[in-house]
């Protein structure tokens, strides 16, 4: 990411959801508000009819392959916090917002949530800077909160928040573990549950592992040339593919950070729910998957054991 800039791929992901606002796919996820956070190039193409045809929709739409997998990934992510919302949870945790617009569109619940958004510095101030310059307000409480994820910890940036440590929180977690190594996503996992209470949720977003393994890729050529493109893509704008996961051990991963996981599920079944007719490459594949975690109750238990274990090992 280029500094004092916001993410490439945060302003591309939004004109994605932008684009969909003026397609029929938007029965998926509607987002009215991303156009307006995005830069003056997409915003161009996206207000101008015939550009956006030639160039969001016959450009990029198809070069990027499973472009919808964004749009059911928030879906997904709103659901689970909207079912949360009726349980009680009224703080929402946007880990890696980049341009997300949740807070700027109409909610029946906005007067009893507060939002916190951690991102970069550079793309929250670009995106503080998008809002103010376009009239854009908040519809509920919202804290900017700026973190660096290689460097910095959730619970460096939360200890000093607004947040209710003491109430269940919901955490979304789109687009940002594929960026990241395997060490920094654990981290991230243990740093939120050493600190959120009991009864907190989690929803991530994650690639197959199988995208990561060149023989595979070898072996189906056409989507080894769609995802190496891809791969490509983003590199050259400095935000490499790291990581990704076989969704047939992700528990393994997950249970030593301390969270529960409650289900995770291919975004290519998942649209089915939205759409019904033929794929075609801008659906979501069986590589593109989402995940809900729950906080369990004993989590802290267990916690307080394993640092006594570990005071008791240091001591000997």
């Amino acid at each position: 990411m280029k500094s004092g800039s916001a993410s490439k791929t945060s302003d591309f992901v939004a004109a994605i959801r932008a684009t969909y606002h003026y397609r029929p796919e938007k029965v998926v996820f509607d987002d009215d508000k991303a156009e307006e956070l995005t830069s003056f190039y997409f915003r161009m193409m996206l207000k101008i009819p015939p550009l956006r045809k030639r160039v969001m929709e016959n450009y990029y739409l198809s070069r990027m392959g499973s472009s919808l997998g964004v749009m059911v990934r928030a879906r997904y992510a709103e659901d689970k916090f909207n079912a949360a919302i009726q349980r009680g949870i009224q703080q929402y945790i946007i880990l890696g917002a980049g341009l997300d617009s949740f807070i700027l569109r109409n909610h029946p619940a906005a007067d009893q949530i507060s939002v916190f958004e951690l991102d970069h510095p550079d793309t929250q101030s670009v995106k503080q800077q998008r809002m103010k310059s376009r009239g854009l307000d908040p519809k509920m409480i919202t804290h900017f909160l700026p973190i660096d994820f290689t460097t910095q910890t959730i619970a460096d940036v939360l200890k000093d928040s607004a947040l209710d440590f003491s109430k269940p929180v919901f955490v979304s977690w789109l687009g940002v573990t594929y960026y990241l190594g395997y060490d920094n996503i654990t981290l991230t996992l243990r740093s939120l549950a050493d600190i959120l209470a009991p009864g907190s949720e989690l929803v991530m977003d994650y690639n197959d592992a199988r995208l990561y393994d060149d023989e595979y890729l070898d072996q189906n050529p056409e989507l080894g040339a769609r995802v190496r493109y891809f791969f490509k893509f983003v590199a050259d704008k400095g935000e490499p593919m790291l990581s990704g996961f076989d969704p047939a051990k992700l528990n393994d991963f997950i249970i030593p950070t301390g969270w529960t996981l409650q289900e995770t599920v291919v975004s290519g079944e998942e649209i089915k729910k939205f759409l019904q007719g033929t794929p075609d490459i801008t659906w979501p594949s069986e590589y593109d998957h989402l995940a809900h975690l729950i906080l369990s109750s004993d989590h802290g238990t267990l916690q307080n054991n394993q640092n006594q274990a570990d005071h008791i090992e240091g001591a000997s």
